[in-house]
């Protein structure tokens, strides 16, 4: 049977649909509509490009992982996808996994992240990026706090 609907051709959520409002909350429950929070994106390119040329870097066949720390009391992330990983919707599909992966890693605080889709990411699945993302997390030891010596003294002008 079909799922019910309150109009013809209507069913979004948050529309006033009663059936389209228990969905909503359904998901909100399951944790379904969680997203990564604003305080954990990296935006702003002089800090992405710091993190190119100064940070430590790991790559495996689906993503390279740059990484430095911030010397602030959370992580923060950035994700690139270029356009040899696949048209508009391969890109963006590529990084609501990677966001979604990385939220349930729970990475240590203390570290910007710079994550790069290679050629072969948008062909991967959620499993394969899970598995590469693990990998590279393990590899530069992103679930430990970066050691004090690590930390640069500019929290204040890496804050946003």
């Amino acid at each position: 049977t079909a799922a019910p609907s309150c109009a013809a051709g209507v069913s979004r959520a948050g529309t006033g649909c009663p059936f389209s409002q228990r969905l909503l909350a359904v998901l909100f429950a399951a944790g379904s509509l969680h997203s990564m929070q604003r305080q954990h994106r990296l935006g702003g390119a002089r800090r992405i490009s710091e993190i190119h040329r100064r940070g430590r870097s790991v790559a495996n066949g689906l993503l390279v992982m740059r990484v430095l720390p911030n010397g602030l009391d959370r992580s923060r992330f950035c994700f690139v996808t270029g356009k040899r990983v696949g048209k508009a919707v391969v890109r963006n599909r590529v990084k609501r996994r990677l966001r979604e992966v990385v939220r349930h890693s729970a990475p240590a605080p203390g570290w910007d992240t710079v994550l790069i889709a290679r050629k072969g990411a948008g062909d991967a699945d959620f499993k394969q990026l899970e598995r590469a993302v693990h990998n590279l997390i393990r590899r530069t030891r992103l679930n430990n706090p970066p050691a004090p010596a690590e930390c640069p003294n500019e929290a204040q002008s890496s804050e946003q």
